[in-house]
C-alpha cells in the first residue's frame, strides 16, 4: 500500500511537471509569436519609410527637372528676344544707311540738274 502511495505521488508529481512544461512551452510559443508580430510590424513600418522617402526623393528630382525645364525655356526666350532686337537693329541701320545713300545719290542728281545751286554761276536771261 505504502509502494502504491509512492507511485501514486511519484505519478502525480510527473503530471504535475509535464503540466507545469506545456505551460511553460505554451507561454514560450505566445513569446515567439508576439516577437515575430512585432518583427513583421517594424519591418512593414521601415518599409513604409523607405517607399516615402523614395516617393520623397522622386518628387524632389521632378521639380528640379520642372525647374531646370523652365529656366531652359526662359533662356531660350531670353536668347530668341536677343536675336529678335539684334535683327530689328541691324535693319534699322541697313534702312538708315540706305536712306543716306539715297539722300546723297538725289543730292548729286539734283546739283547736276540745277547747276545754279553752286556758287559762281550765274543764271542768265
Amino acid at each position: 500500500a505504502q509502494m502504491t502511495k509512492q507511485y501514486q505521488r511519484q505519478l502525480q508529481a510527473q503530471q504535475v511537471n509535464i503540466a507545469q512544461q506545456r505551460q511553460m512551452a505554451e507561454e514560450a510559443r505566445k513569446k515567439q509569436l508576439q516577437l515575430q508580430y512585432q518583427q513583421e510590424q517594424q519591418r512593414r513600418a521601415a518599409a513604409a519609410a523607405a517607399a516615402a522617402q523614395k516617393q520623397a526623393q522622386q518628387q524632389a528630382q521632378k521639380l528640379a527637372a520642372q525647374k531646370e525645364q523652365q529656366r531652359r525655356q526662359k533662356e531660350a526666350q531670353a536668347e530668341q528676344q536677343r536675336k529678335i532686337l539684334e535683327e530689328k537693329k541691324r535693319k534699322e541701320a541697313e534702312a538708315k544707311a540706305a536712306a543716306a545713300a539715297l539722300q546723297a545719290k538725289r543730292d548729286a542728281l539734283v546739283r547736276q540738274i540745277k547747276p545754279w545751286g553752286r556758287p559762281g554761276f550765274a543764271l542768265v536771261v
